[in-house]
């Protein structure tokens, strides 16, 4: 006797059938027609048979009071239209042979509760809206052989509290906004087949605490504005699987206490604004798997007690800012990936009061907490919370870096007699011919200083912080590189000669005592900042008769008036950068 592959539309209007968990036992049936179950107004649970392989999409038109449905391993795809009707589904398992869901159980299936993939073998494509809006999910574990997750598959699955994505195969993909406002969503589990991870994903989930991005085999994941806004989330560890993580994709986790990058050879790279405001960080663990880190990523973090930098066998790249402003940090171990520091870097740690570095550094030293290259012979950073009455420089030192001793606490310099590189008068440290300005000590106690007429060169922001009140510079001198006089708060008076012509970005930021400035004809440029914050600036005379070029902020947050040459008002009103200021330009002549 033949089997019955196709049953047309045998159970078409039927009123009496309820369950038909037994449909699973008929196991010569290949399709459903497009008939097949019309109609059947009381049928709440069937089990479609793993033999079926066709299902055409109103073969379930207007079984309306369906609320358990098991789909055989025999099918591949369904969309919107295979189940329309039958909003009232509570519980659904997916058999082994899905690959694609288009739209299928969104919005107005409210009261499905429990979801279950089985694991297959044909790549699945959870596709968008699939199941979004269905606010009765609590729990999902999406099967191994998940490839992608598109946009807003899950989205406003209001309910939904556990999420375990457990993809094992190979480029799998979670696209934007995939789990939007899953707001009760508390534990994520991203499966190690999982490559990208696109914008908004998790973010804002004011209850997500728990997140686990599993290790594996892909070394080419990317993470792109992904878990941002995240309150409760305390502890994230990124594998070593990462590969780069994109500008936005860690921000503003203001509860976070712990960041760990797992040790591995992956070569993650942290690009600009990937991680950004962690107020509560205690503790964060560079492990050897990171490659790069951009400008600033790592700055600013009050509460960390814990830095530390794993061992590895590629260098790591650390770009400037990083790792500064850390307030509660008293030491810092460099680890044997780090060959290269750029400026800025583990600056205003005020109670910094030692570094130590691996023995199988390539790169850098330390002898008694202060940071050198290999051999000694260049001092790349003094600890700024240690202090020192009288620091001497060994015979051996060649170079220092310009803000080697930018903002520490030391009362005075000494030089070895030996040295070929550097001297000191009233203990200032100068280059050999005193040229040049290498470190003021910020615990100097005078209230003036007259820069010697032999010096040409000023180290940028050697007198940031300083208590200086009165500042004269030389005609030998010509510029001033950027932060040099940034935060000197005492500083009353400063005598710019005609020889300057330039300054740097924050030269005189936040020197709030200054009152009145006079900014000689020679100078042509006022950059960024330059005179940003002085708060207590009423009168700046500007004595070139070409308005100077005028930087970003160059005066902001300065009450006062500017002065100009009479004949030049008009052209300083209109010039670009000037305009602003219109109102409070004057005649120099009208200065009294």
């Amino acid at each position: 006797m033949a089997l019955i592959t196709d049953l047309g539309g045998l159970f078409t209007n039927n009123e009496l059938i309820e369950t038909f968990e037994e449909f699973k036992y008929f196991t010569g049936v290949t399709e459903l027609g497009a008939t097949c179950f019309n109609n059947c107004t009381l049928l709440t649970k069937i089990h479609i048979p793993d033999s079926v392989i066709v299902l055409e999409p109103n073969a379930f038109r207007n079984c309306a009071a369906l609320t358990h449905l098991v789909i055989g391993n025999g099918i591949t795809e369904i969309t919107g239209t295979h189940f329309k009707e039958s909003t009232q589904l509570e519980y659904l398992e997916i058999g082994t042979g899905m690959s694609f869901l288009n739209g299928a159980f969104n919005y107005y299936y409210t009261e499905l509760e429990t979801l279950i993939f089985h694991d297959g073998k044909n790549p699945l494509v959870i596709s968008q809206s699939a199941f979004s809006g269905c606010s009765s999910l609590k729990s999902v574990i999406l099967p191994k052989n998940t490839v992608e997750v598109s946009g807003s598959s899950f989205s406003n699955c209001s309910e939904l509290e556990y999420l375990d994505i457990q993809s094992s195969m190979e480029s799998g993909v979670i696209n934007n906004g995939a789990f939007h406002e899953c707001n009760k969503l508390k534990t994520l589990i991203i499966g190690n087949g999982i490559t990208l991870i696109h914008s908004d994903c998790f973010s804002r989930l004011p209850l997500l605490s728990s997140v686990t991005i599993l290790s594996g085999k892909n070394k080419n994941v990317v993470l792109s504005s992904t878990m941002s806004d995240l309150p409760s989330l305390t502890k994230l560890t990124i594998p070593n699987t990462i590969e780069k993580i994109e500008g936005g994709a860690f921000s503003n986790l203001n509860n976070l206490t712990e960041l760990v990058f797992e040790n591995g050879d992956s070569n993650i790279v942290i690009e600009s604004s990937a991680f950004s405001s962690f107020p509560k960080l205690e503790s964060l663990v560079i492990g050897s798997s990171v490659k790069s880190i951009n400008y600033y990523r790592f700055a600013n973090l009050p509460n960390l007690t814990e830095l530390v930098f794993e061992n590895g066998d590629s260098p790591i790249e650390i770009f400037s800012g990083n790792f500064s402003i850390l307030p509660n940090i008293e030491t810092i171990h460099l680890s044997n990936r780090i060959h290269e520091i750029e400026s800025d870097t583990f600056s205003e740690n005020t109670i910094l009061n030692s570094f130590t570095v691996d023995a199988t550094n390539p790169a850098f030293s330390a002898e008694d907490g202060v940071l050198y290259n290999k051999d000694k012979t260049k001092i790349i950073k003094y600890p700024q919370g240690k202090p020192f009455d009288n620091y001497i420089i060994s015979k051996h030192v060649l170079e220092i870096s310009d803000d080697a001793f930018n903002n520490v606490i030391i009362n005075s310099f000494v030089v070895d007699v030996s040295s070929t590189s550097y001297s000191t008068k009233d203990g200032i440290l100068y280059n050999k011919d005193k040229t040049k300005i290498i470190a003021y000590p910020n615990n100097k106690s005078d209230a003036e200083f007259i820069i010697p007429n032999t010096v040409v060169d000023i180290t940028p922001g050697i007198f940031i912080n300083n208590n200086l009140l009165k500042l004269t510079i030389p005609e030998s001198v010509t510029s001033f590189g950027d932060y040099c006089f940034s935060n000197c708060t005492n500083l009353t008076e400063i005598i710019i000669p005609e020889s300057v012509t330039s300054f740097g970005d924050y030269c005189f930021y936040k020197c709030s005592s200054l009152t009145e400035i006079i900014i000689p004809e020679s100078v042509t440029s006022l950059p960024d900042s330059c005179f940003s914050d002085c708060t207590n600036l009423q009168a700046i005379s500007v004595l070139n008769l070409i308005p100077p070029t005028i930087g970003y902020d160059a005066f902001a947050y300065v009450p006062g008036d500017f002065y100009v040459p009479d004949e030049s008002v008009e052209a300083y009103k209109t010039a670009s950068g000037w305009v602003e200021y219109a109102d409070k330009i004057h005649l120099l002549s009208t200065k009294l």
